[in-house]
């Protein structure tokens, strides 16, 4: 909250420069206040609609936007799953990581919801994803070593079929 009230006094101080609201809306921004940083950088645009500063806010903007719609899902997800409801659970993960395809935390439940619903291939996917981010994630690296003897296992019980002949 203290880099909110340094950028207040700073628009208090100079309330008709720009770069002082683009300050307080960058501060709201990273405290999630969303709502907050959106008015602010309205002001922005008002006092000083050319400012070289805006396209890449905007930009910051609409991923913090994005972010938090994904993390909705994500919460929806778990909340879901907690009810038994593993697949609209799973529906509600593949929505969040379909907004945010990076995201270690989402694609790792993603992973563990598809691994519980037998979808390994896309179980795999997800963790893959995960070490492709973080390359020392250990949880995915593990994840994937369970998902192979699952897989493995899956496939010694019930081996491949031989094709039917036709109309014999």
């Amino acid at each position: 909250r203290t880099l909110i009230d340094l950028w207040h006094r700073q628009v208090a101080k100079n309330p008709r420069d720009a770069s002082q609201h683009l300050g307080l809306a960058r501060a709201y921004q990273l405290s999630g206040d969303l709502k907050s940083a959106q008015n602010e950088y309205k002001q922005v645009v008002r006092l000083e609609p050319d400012n070289p500063n805006l396209p890449a806010a905007r930009q910051s903007f609409k991923l913090a936007l994005a972010r938090q719609e994904a993390m909705k899902a994500y919460q929806a997800a778990q909340t879901l799953d907690a009810h038994g409801a593993i697949r609209e659970a799973h529906s509600k993960i593949v929505e969040a990581s379909g907004i945010a395809p990076t995201d270690v935390k989402i694609r790792l439940y993603e992973g563990d919801l598809a691994t519980r619903l037998g979808l390994y291939s896309q179980a795999h996917d997800a963790y893959m994803t995960v070490i492709r981010e973080e390359p020392k994630n250990v949880m995915a690296a593990k994840k994937l070593q369970e998902l192979a003897a699952k897989t493995q296992a899956t496939t010694m019980i019930m081996p491949p079929t031989a094709p039917q002949a036709n109309g014999l």
